[in-house]
């Protein structure tokens, strides 16, 4: 009978620690929180500059319409290239 306890006990112990070793430790927590911090920062800060030049290209279409033409077709030469 205390063989079976032990091997109960150590049953537990073990899946007790599989536990704890499945689990993130506080400093994998705080990294990925920074992590997701780090993310949110760079796509808000890209999502400015996406509107910056969104507006500019505006700008350029309504105030000259052969700039802008002459424009798109030199982004999408440079996009074919890559």
């Amino acid at each position: 009978m205390k063989e079976i306890r032990k091997q109960v006990r150590s049953a537990e112990i073990r899946n007790d620690l599989d536990y704890a070793n499945s689990q993130p430790n506080e400093n994998e927590l705080i990294h990925t929180e920074h992590l997701k911090g780090m993310f949110k920062k760079d796509t808000s800060d890209m999502e400015k500059q996406l509107q910056w030049f969104n507006h500019f290209v505006d700008y350029v279409g309504n105030v000259d319409s052969n700039m802008y033409n002459n424009a798109c077709e030199y982004a999408d030469e440079c996009e074919n290239s890559i």
